[in-house]
């Protein structure tokens, strides 16, 4: 065993904890400690908090919009609540799994961590973004490096804060690409004919989706659609497009490497992940509506950076058919994806976190 290191996330949304686990894959010999620290503090306040956030961003996008640009997220009160009410957890939680290292997907608990740092606890502190849009609340921790998913640096991060372009973490699977005849032969799904993957997140968010109803009318494109834990948007879809043979319907799989391989675009809203999961798999990115706040950043950097596109509601199925039988509109989203790879450094992250923990591993 390298060392140990102790991963702390939070449950809102999930994409803070599909990254710590994508970090934890890439440490080979390390014993790594994964904790939401919402529900390792608090679990039956964590778990309303949770079902509100999610009921929030769905039914009143308008509320999450003003508290991710509130200046609460970037005050102490959460860090606060933290370091007093759950100081003696917090320790126990240290003293019981005494890391060499910290590694924290959401600003809070880094913040938390970073009341121990100014007692005397000499652990290094990463922070790992999970968005393409580095929220200010990371500037309430003290951490020893950032990991940023880009080159390009916020300007309330000073100069003599250590960052590190990793691009937002995926596992493993996502950095490899399988034959696309190969992932389709085992999806029972045409090699010649154009594939399109719908997501909307694990929570299968789904708005505006006027448009499948010209999926029964064009087998030209074959589909695959991904509804995540929505039963109500899987049996939806089971209703209107179950009978077709060029359909593929999935609830929440873990095989979303193999159907990233099989298409030929993605179409999705703009998770951190999910998008970053895509660029590692050179996947053009066909953007729906996506959620305020966070969602709404990633929409500005993808499209900024030329990663993605985003049709208007009026005209998307016109749009998309357009551009999935472009090859030539497909090939300069993949190359703007390939020049963002190269801007990044995602395997950088392991030989970091073995210079900090070496004996004397300071950074400057």
């Amino acid at each position: 065993m390298r060392g140990k290191a102790l991963i702390l996330s939070e449950a809102f949304g999930g994409g803070h904890t599909r990254v710590a686990r994508a970090v934890a894959a890439s440490l080979n010999g390390w014993q790594c400690s994964i904790y939401e620290m919402g529900y390792f503090l608090h679990p039956k306040l964590t778990s309303q908090l949770t079902k509100n956030y999610l009921l929030t961003i769905q039914k009143a996008p308008w509320i999450w919009k003003k508290l991710y640009s509130s200046s609460l997220s970037e005050s102490n009160v959460i860090p606060f609540i933290y370091q007093k009410i759950y100081f003696t957890k917090l320790s126990v939680l240290l003293l019981q799994h005494n890391p060499d290292i910290i590694i924290a997907t959401h600003p809070f608990p880094a913040a938390a961590i970073s009341a121990f740092k100014k007692r005397g606890v000499n652990i290094p502190l990463i922070g790992v973004t999970t968005d393409f849009h580095v929220h200010p609340s990371w500037s309430l921790a003290d951490w020893d490096i950032l990991c940023t998913p880009s080159t390009s640096i916020p300007e309330w991060i000073s100069r003599q804060h250590c960052t590190l372009p990793t691009g937002i973490p995926v596992m493993p699977a996502f950095h490899l690409k399988s034959n696309k005849k190969e992932a389709r032969s085992i999806l029972n799904l045409d090699a010649n004919r154009p594939v399109a993957l719908w997501m909307g997140g694990s929570q299968g968010i789904h708005k505006k989706m006027n448009w499948i109803h010209n999926i029964p009318k064009d087998p030209s494109i074959q589909w695959i659609f991904v509804a995540g834990h929505n039963d109500e948007l899987f049996g939806s879809l089971s209703t209107s497009l179950g009978g077709l043979d060029y359909v593929r319907l999935f609830k929440y799989t873990e095989d979303i490497s193999l159907l990233m391989d099989a298409a030929d675009l993605i179409i999705t809203k703009a998770g951190g992940v999910t998008c970053s999961e895509a660029i590692q798999k050179e996947l053009p990115i066909i953007l729906g509506p996506s959620l305020s706040g966070q969602e709404a950043e990633n929409v500005q950097f993808l499209l900024q950076q030329g990663l993605a596109m985003q049709p208007l509601s009026s005209s998307f199925w016109l749009t998309l058919k357009e551009v999935i039988s472009n090859p030539q509109q497909l090939h300069i989203l993949q190359g703007n994806i390939r020049a963002y790879k190269q801007s990044t450094q995602p395997r950088s992250l392991y030989p970091l976190i073995e210079f900090l923990t070496s004996k004397g591993g300071v950074v400057s």
